[in-house]
C-alpha cells in the first residue's frame, strides 16, 4: 500500500496504531467467510456430510481470506474513519502523520 494518496499527498497512516481497525475486519472477515461457506456446505449436504473435504476447505479459507482481504480490510477500515473524522487541511502538509507538527 502506498504511504500516500497520488493526487492529494494525503498520508494515510494518521497516527500510530491506526490500522488496528483493519486487522480487526480482516480478522471478522477471516472467521465469518470460511464459518458461512462451511455451515452452507454442512446444510446442503446433511445427512452425508464429507467431513474430510469440508476440513480441508474450511482450514484453507481461514488461511487464504484474511490474506486475501487484507487490502480490502485497510481500505474499508479508511474509508469508515474518513466519514467519521474527515481530513483536516493541515494533513497535507506535514512530513509524517506520526511527526512532531501532525494535527493532534
Amino acid at each position: 500500500m502506498a504511504r500516500r494518496c497520488s493526487a492529494c499527498n494525503f498520508w494515510f497512516e494518521r497516527e500510530d496504531g491506526y490500522f488496528v481497525g483493519a486487522t480487526a475486519i480482516n480478522m471478522g472477515l477471516g472467521i465469518v467467510i470460511p464459518a458461512a461457506v462451511a455451515f452452507t456446505w454442512l446444510g446442503l449436504s446433511w445427512p452425508h456430510t464429507p467431513w474430510t473435504p469440508l476440513g480441508v476447505t474450511f482450514v484453507g479459507l481461514a488461511v487464504i481470506v484474511p490474506l486475501v482481504c487484507f487490502p480490502l480490510a485497510r481500505m474499508l477500515w479508511l474509508s469508515i474513519d474518513l466519514v467519521f473524522r474527515p481530513i483536516q487541511p493541515a494533513e497535507y502538509h506535514h512530513e509524517h502523520a506520526l511527526s512532531e507538527d501532525a494535527p493532534e
